[in-house]
């Protein structure tokens, strides 16, 4: 007698049509992107819900909606659909070296500098790796990475994400938030100063991350003082870099992102303390793990960081 699992592998098929129709919300829309008729996903929807006896989705007259039975299925079968594509890419790698494509969510520290310099590299030695990256802090990237809509995730490592056997956290880089301003500000010079210092300035903050404004606000409200005047809030490294650039103001950036602001004229103003510090790198599926592809990319990060605290020290002496 076959097991559940067998019997639903059986229908992988009907499953991939499930998965398009509760993406698309829509029978018609999701057999146009399958390009298959309504009909067959009206089939394959049917056959899944006998085989479990239960309805999968509600009817609606402009669409459909998953029901709790269908949701359940959804969780697990966008698991199997993820790992049939990682099948796909270690039977590509097998056969033809490194190659194949990764989804990656990227937060502006690793997206504005290291991952573009890792992968500039790897291209050379694997022209037939493949990668999409999309822009996100580890709050919008983590969901994604749960969601099966990105295969790894790079940024801030999460407790949560570690503690659990399903996914794989690997540190990279530690990586220290910096008060920062244009070389023209009348604290970039001084040879330290008092953190008060920083609440009589206007400040710009690059906000793709409400952590990052919380986290700001906590080191000057457990000093005793009124968190500064953030003037602009803006999702925009460039914007960032211009605005410091016409006035007196202050932001708060990543250390890695420094090497960038030098070419803007944009530095390090020195305080006792740093904003906050943070373990970043890498997280996906267990199930990726070995990858040639993954594993090129891990290795290439891995060296590009160490350039980068080679680097860091010169950076800083500016």
């Amino acid at each position: 007698m076959m097991t559940k699992s067998e019997r639903l592998l059986r229908h992988i098929g009907h499953v991939r049509h499930f998965l398009a129709a509760a993406r698309a919300g829509n029978f018609r829309t999701a057999a146009r992107r399958l390009n298959i008729s309504q009909s067959a996903i009206s089939k394959s929807v049917h056959i899944l819900e006998d085989e479990f006896g239960v309805p999968l989705f509600e009817r609606f007259p402009r669409g459909v909606a998953l029901t709790t039975f269908g949701e359940a299925l959804f969780r697990r079968a966008r698991v199997i659909e993820m790992e049939c594509g990682y099948a796909r890419l270690e039977i590509e790698g097998l056969r033809s070296g490194v190659a194949g494509a990764l989804r990656i969510a990227a937060g502006p520290v690793w997206g504005s500098s290291i991952l573009p310099r890792a992968i500039g590299a790897l291209h050379a030695a694997h022209p037939d790796a493949r990668f999409t990256i999309v822009r996100g802090p580890s709050a919008v990237s983590l969901p994604l990475l749960e969601k099966g809509e990105i295969d790894v995730a790079i940024g801030a490592l999460s407790n949560e994400m570690h503690a659990e056997a399903t996914y794989v956290s690997r540190p990279l880089l530690d990586i220290d938030m910096r008060v920062m301003a244009a070389d023209t500000h009348p604290l970039r010079h001084a040879s330290e100063i008092e953190v008060t210092a920083l609440c009589d300035y206007p400040w710009v903050l690059f906000h793709q991350d409400e952590r990052v404004a919380r986290r700001i606000r906590q080191f000057f409200e457990l000093r005793g003082l009124k968190y500064p005047n953030f003037v602009v809030n803006t999702e925009s490294f460039l914007a960032v870099l211009e605005l410091l650039r016409s006035g007196p103001m202050l932001t708060c950036l990543a250390e890695p992102l420094l090497m960038i602001a030098r070419h803007h004229n944009v530095g390090i103003v020195p305080i006792p303390a740093n904003i906050w510090r943070f373990r970043s790198g890498l997280t996906y599926r267990r199930s990726l793990e070995g990858l040639g592809i993954l594993e090129v990319l891990a290795a290439e990060l891995d060296r590009t960081c160490r350039e980068f605290r080679l680097q860091k020290n010169e950076a800083l002496a500016q």
